[in-house]
């Protein structure tokens, strides 16, 4: 279609059309993976033409935004013409997954990482490869993905991230599974959800089968590195996947991702003298972060009885609620394998009198939160 411009002026005049007839507020590119220099040249030219129909109009102009590969470089000789999309296009959204599949890889890896000390075949290279060449942080959209893929491990017993596999696994849903079918998977096979900070990724191991995804970890982590970085925002593919709670198009709300230096930095790598209680998750302990704010720092003990699914449950419960006698939840951790929560601190007096002091008793007459 790009190659001639007949055929390039109808789509244009076409899409813009269909625009106004229905009310859009723009127009987005989509799948666009040219395989030649001449077909590349064709793209920028064909780019350049729509924002300048769109913008000779007299209406509002369109939004013109662009859907395209992680990186700038779609292989070693053929690279995407950056000045012309950033001249172009409000914003760009990233493809950040689908880097490994099951059909083409024999080991498990994670198809969504987001960060690959092996590989550059992640997202955070991607988008530092895009930066580099021009193209603004804040016309950058991270891709999240609501599905994961399924191998089938050579050895059950070696079920990490790099393990060796046959292929695809064979189940109900094929090697592709969205979301909300993993998690049924799970909670009819009991199977335990692994968190692996280094790739930023989640995985289960149910016998020989591997599934690699995004947990609610996974995209909190995600969604605060898109704030931290200054992108433009993230993009859930596709939002159909999600469980019937909603939890991964939740999970990024208001909530800081924590690296364990400085958590460890804020509690004096954790000192007795810092330490202000303890309770069932674990001990708890008064930090002052690098800006001078305090907090109070819930970090999970090895002898506690409390895994993963109960910290999910307390991140996603103590994120929604908001209440005058209920500290905020600023963020979290769950760096080198770690559950730390990060609360607002409440100096003076403890928590329980301002819950159930004199004068609040008469305020609050029921359990908030019942411990899992």
């Amino acid at each position: 279609m790009t190659s001639e411009f007949s055929r390039r002026k109808s789509f244009i005049t076409s899409s813009i059309k269909t625009a106004r007839l229905y009310g859009f507020q723009g127009l987005d590119l989509n799948g666009v993976y040219p395989n030649t220099a001449a077909n590349m040249t064709n793209m920028r030219t064909f780019i350049e033409e729509w924002r300048t129909t769109i913008n000779s109009e007299s209406n509002n102009s369109l939004i013109l935004t662009m859907g395209a590969y992680y990186s700038p470089m779609l292989d070693q000789s053929m690279k995407y013409p950056v000045e012309t999309i950033v001249r172009n296009f409000d914003w760009v959204h990233l493809r950040s997954y689908d880097y490994y599949l099951p059909s083409k890889n024999n080991v498990t890896r994670a198809h969504s990482a987001l960060y690959d000390p092996s590989s550059t075949r992640n997202t955070d290279y991607g988008i530092k490869e895009w930066i580099k060449n021009g193209l603004p942080a804040n016309k950058i959209v991270i891709g999240l993905a609501y599905h994961g893929y399924a191998w089938t491990l050579e050895n059950p017993n070696h079920n990490m991230v790099g393990s060796p596999a046959r292929g695809p696994a064979i189940t109900s849903y094929g090697s592709s599974i969205n979301y909300k079918n993993i998690k049924g998977y799970m909670k009819s096979n009991g199977a335990i959800l692994v968190y692996n900070s280094t790739y930023v990724v989640n995985y289960v191991t149910i016998g020989p089968l591997w599934i690699g995804y995004d947990d609610v970890e996974a995209i909190r982590t995600k969604v605060s590195y898109a704030k931290d970085k200054g992108l433009r925002g993230f993009a859930a593919f596709q939002i159909p996947n999600d469980d019937v709670d909603w939890e991964l198009s939740k999970a990024g709300r208001n909530l800081k991702v924590f690296s364990f230096g400085q958590i460890k930095e804020a509690t004096n790598n954790f000192s007795i003298k810092n330490k202000i209680g303890e309770g069932g998750f674990g001990p708890v302990y008064k930090g002052r972060l690098s800006d001078g704010q305090e907090i109070a720092v819930k970090r999970l003990s090895e002898y506690s009885k409390q895994g993963v699914e109960e910290f999910q449950n307390e991140v996603s419960l103590a994120s929604k609620l908001q209440h005058v006698n209920v500290l905020q939840l600023q963020g979290f951790c769950i760096e080198k394998e770690e559950k730390i929560l990060v609360y607002e601190y409440m100096s003076n007096r403890s928590l329980d009198f301002y819950l159930y002091g004199a004068r609040n008793k008469l305020l609050i007459h029921y359990k908030i939160i019942r411990s899992t």
